[in-house]
């Protein structure tokens, strides 16, 4: 949305122009084969915004995916800005951006109104008096916010919303790249732990080797999970017994047995399907055994049709196995 209370003057800027030294500097960083470095890229963009656009404060958000809000993840800022204008940027207007999905051009804070759709005014204390912002999008889905802030009145003009724009293009193709990369070493991983377990199983039958060596492999392609663990059936099919743990902090295993339509594990078992939990804390079905882990996997093992037990890894970071889960969309 754009606050018609700013008049652009009449001198023209080139946004193309202006911004290609930097588009070029961020593209050969993405070529160069390697993982990008997904936060100097940021900080690129936010220099970029204040040196094309004379703005002394600039920061961007991205969205947290499991609790869908924004966290800061890089600004620039003058010393003296006061915290009011801290929090009306960080807290209401790149948040304002990202839900809306849209541009956010405000000339004069003081003097924009709720009732016409823009964020609530700032603080009268505050510092800053114009705001202009853009959403990061991926495709249909908008990734986090990018926002210049100024203490002088109408300090952007029209043009300044197209570089921002293209700047906020180049920081959502690198959150695109970093994500892309990381999805390509995770089907390496996977490929590499297939023909790992497949040799194995032309050397031994022993069933503790072939699970030790399975929830190993999930370990080394799953890279966020801390923690990889099998159950299986008892014989009287009421319970999932601990057969085989791979642990990254090689800690003492647990040999606590899980009833069957109980807790994530015993749930994948029960309804034949991949269960995962983004966030521990928000789900009613997990079962807290004392542990300090926040996101986790489980799947159920099959022979032909037949349930067998369950495999589930887990990391101590909220939806860290979301990449491997097939929801990143």
């Amino acid at each position: 949305m754009l606050d018609p209370t700013g008049a652009p003057p009449p001198a023209a800027l080139d946004p193309t122009a202006s911004i290609y030294p930097i588009t070029q500097s961020i593209a050969r960083r993405l070529n160069v084969g390697e993982k990008p470095d997904l936060r100097s890229t940021l900080v690129s963009v936010l220099q970029g915004a204040l040196s094309l656009l004379g703005a002394p404060f600039a920061e961007i958000a991205l969205i947290n995916p499991v609790t869908r809000k924004p966290y800061i993840v890089s600004s620039a800022e003058p010393a003296h800005l006061t915290d009011a204008d801290r929090y009306a940027l960080s807290m209401r207007y790149l948040p304002w951006i990202a839900e809306h999905a849209e541009p956010l051009h405000i000339a004069d804070i003081t003097r924009s109104e709720p009732g016409a759709g823009l964020p609530e005014a700032a603080s009268a204390a505050g510092w800053l008096r114009s705001v202009l912002g853009v959403p990061l999008v991926l495709g249909d889905r908008v990734v986090g916010a990018l926002a210049v802030a100024s203490h002088d009145m109408a300090a952007f003009r029209p043009a300044h919303l197209d570089i921002l724009g293209m700047l906020g293009a180049m920081a959502a193709v690198s959150i695109n790249a970093s994500e892309l990369h990381d999805n390509l070493q995770r089907q390496l991983r996977e490929t590499e732990a297939l023909a790992t377990i497949s040799q194995s199983l032309t050397r031994t039958l022993n069933l503790d080797e072939v699970l030790s060596l399975i929830v190993q492999a999930a370990l080394n392609t799953i890279s966020s999970a801390n923690k990889a663990v099998i159950h299986l059936l008892s014989p009287s099919g009421d319970e999932l017994i601990p057969k085989a743990l791979a642990d990254r902090y090689l800690r003492p295993p647990n040999r606590h047995r899980v009833p069957v339509g109980r807790g994530i594990a015993g749930l994948a078992v029960q309804e034949r399907r991949t269960i995962y939990v983004p966030d521990t804390s928000a789900e009613d079905r997990y079962v807290d055994m004392g542990t300090s882990l926040r996101s986790l996997m489980c799947a159920p093992l099959f022979i032909g049709d037949k349930v067998i037990g369950s495999i589930s890894v887990d990391s101590e970071e909220p939806d860290a196995m979301r990449s491997a889960s097939g929801l990143s969309r």
